[in-house]
């Protein structure tokens, strides 16, 4: 049996997702515990863009995304992502950023834990 490519792999979590079958985003093969979550952070950022620019920032479905792209990045990846999507200089999906991400920078403090 031939392994699946990455489009096929896309395809089935679209589908997926977009009969509400999914409820949490599937491990990623291509990504395992053992390797650099980095590369998993940037993939998923770049598909909730993808995502958001197609179907909309709210969209039901890009919500799932963009909660697996919350997971995998680190809160200052998120924004520095974001700093550099507002100054054009994003090398990934292009989408500008939308005034909904305003908010969400409130919410980003998660990932910093206080230290006593």
């Amino acid at each position: 049996m031939a392994a699946a490519s990455g489009d096929d792999l896309r395809a089935a979590i679209w589908k997926g997702l977009g009969e509400g079958k999914i409820v949490q985003v599937p491990v990623d093969p291509r990504y395992t515990c053992t390797t650099d979550q980095s590369q998993h952070c940037w993939v998923a950022y770049n598909e909730f863009l993808r995502c958001a620019k197609s179907k909309g920032f709210n969209a039901d479905v890009c919500k799932t995304i963009r909660n697996h792209a919350t997971s995998t990045c680190p809160s200052f990846w998120r924004n520095e992502f974001k700093e550099q999507r507002e100054g054009h200089k994003f090398t990934g999906f292009e989408y500008e950023v939308q005034e909904e991400e305003e908010v969400e920078e409130d919410d980003d403090d998660d990932d910093e834990e206080d230290e006593e």
